[in-house]
């Protein structure tokens, strides 16, 4: 594949809040066939809701067309490990918080890579005086998704074994780095009512963009985010069957994978601890999207 096509395929977003951090085949893999829902994290791509109600369909050819996955975001037990996973160039923010989520991008333009799953590790972190997400680490199972997103997008992403199973309203995802099961997360959606706190979160989550480390570099690999106004919650409400979101009470166990032959950061960023989760939810995105130009910063 050119390198120019890599450029216009990769060049966040999971969604999501997120998230992070997507790639294709005419049908969905067989992890996502019982999946009524899919996705997260859009681009300045994305299909934009408008003020009708009816419900646009998407223009033909979106890169990333259905995808779902678990996101989970904490408050972190340790502090101290917080400011030692953030590289120097960032500041620290007023409240730190993580994003943990697992994806699965099961149904990809055909021209495009194959599907593949995804786990990411996001710190809050302040730059020039202005929140945003940087990405710790990003396990993906296949070897195209992680060459790609870490050499045009500077996501520090590495080979994992990931699951994300559906037995609605209960979610759970894993992620396995050699072998150590480095994340577990189950989220149960049932009865849950979105409380005015969780709405409030989704809000003051909107319009945070993720900034890369590329080459020595500050990037922003979706600087659609940096200017979204209207929250995944909103979204949602207005186009409920290509925005599914499910919030919910989630379980959340992380333990480092950092072994003698990778005890990098990418690997122990999984030792972090959460102190209080404040938000969780499931989110299937059925719009999809294409990445865009980055942005340097």
């Amino acid at each position: 594949m050119s390198r120019c096509k890599w450029w216009w395929i990769l060049c966040l977003g999971l969604v999501i809040v997120l998230a992070g951090s997507v790639w294709a085949c005419s049908e969905p893999s067989p992890a996502a066939e019982n999946t009524p829902e899919s996705g997260e994290q859009e681009d300045q791509g994305t299909a934009q809701a408008g003020e009708s109600d009816e419900e646009p369909v998407p223009q033909a050819g979106p890169d990333y067309r259905e995808f779902d996955g678990i996101f989970v975001f904490f408050r972190p037990r340790d502090v101290g490990a917080y400011r030692e996973l953030l590289p120097d160039v960032f500041d620290m923010p007023d409240t730190p918080l993580v994003e943990a989520f697992v994806m699965d991008y099961y149904k990809m333009d055909p021209s495009f890579i194959q599907p593949y799953l995804e786990g990411a590790i996001f710190l809050l972190a302040e730059y020039r005086g202005e929140e945003a997400w940087h990405c710790i680490t990003m396990p993906v199972t296949s070897e195209e998704a992680r060459w790609g997103g870490v050499y045009y997008l500077g996501y520090p992403k590495v080979i994992g074994d990931i699951s994300l199973e559906r037995d609605a309203p209960n979610h759970t995802g894993t992620v396995n780095l050699d072998g150590i099961t480095v994340m577990t997360v189950s989220l149960g959606t049932e009865g849950h009512v979105i409380t005015e706190e969780e709405e409030q979160w989704f809000q003051d989550l909107t319009g945070i963009p993720q900034l890369n480390i590329l080459r020595g570099r500050i990037i922003d690999p979706l600087p659609g985010m940096a200017k979204e106004t209207t929250s995944l919650l909103q979204w949602s409400r207005t186009y409920p069957t290509r925005l599914v979101l499910k919030v919910g009470k989630a379980e959340l166990s992380l333990q480092s994978g950092a072994t003698e032959k990778h005890p990098g950061k990418e690997y122990y960023a999984f030792g972090i601890q959460p102190d209080e989760i404040v938000l969780a939810y499931y989110h299937a995105n059925k719009f999809g999207f294409s990445f865009g130009r980055i942005e340097r910063r």
